[in-house]
């Protein structure tokens, strides 16, 4: 394990880098410092994070970006109500996934698309800023490419891959 910048000194609210064979760990100091895993390689996305010994992300392998369209060439896009049709997921590809120090936090950016059959995408660009205290803000830009004929985008969605099962006080909020 090669450490990318200096270690933090205790109780700073810095994180210090760490880049590994599958990814990154980005660590604090102190008994109440968070620990984030990213893994690089294959979802380009938060493995884990344990914050003052608790545990909010465990083993997380599930892409954070998900979508689906309806498929409907009787749907006019305005109506309430589109009889028949399928719902497509899409498949979640990773081009890259990088971190790098900013000040005191680490800022993990990640690029993928999401693809439907017959070349319909979403392209995608992710910043996910982690900080020592345990707080995560993730900033997602998308682009489409591709026709979407008789598609209608039906979900589009980041998934926070919380460890519920476990104790402890979790605040989500999101714009």
């Amino acid at each position: 394990v090669a450490t990318t910048a200096p270690a933090a000194p205790a109780d700073s609210g810095v994180l210090a880098l760490q880049k590994t064979d599958w990814g990154f760990v980005a660590s604090g100091q102190g008994n109440d410092a968070a620990v984030f895993e990213i893994d690089a390689k294959g979802n380009g996305f938060v493995k884990s994070v344990k914050v003052g010994g608790k545990t909010l992300v465990d083993a997380n392998q599930d892409p954070p970006l998900f979508a689906s369209v309806l498929e409907n060439a009787r749907y006019d896009g305005f109506a309430d109500f589109a009889a028949g049709g399928k719902m497509i997921p899409a498949t979640y590809h990773l081009d890259q996934c990088m971190a790098e120090q900013k000040g005191n936090d680490v800022e993990v950016t990640t690029t993928g698309h999401l693809d439907w059959p017959g070349g319909d995408t979403i392209h995608f660009a992710m910043h996910t800023t982690l900080q020592a205290s345990g707080h995560v803000q993730v900033t997602v830009k998308a682009d489409r490419q591709g026709a979407f004929k008789d598609r209608f985008l039906r979900e589009f969605g980041l998934r926070l891959p919380l460890a519920l099962n476990e104790r402890k006080r979790v605040v989500q909020a999101g714009d």
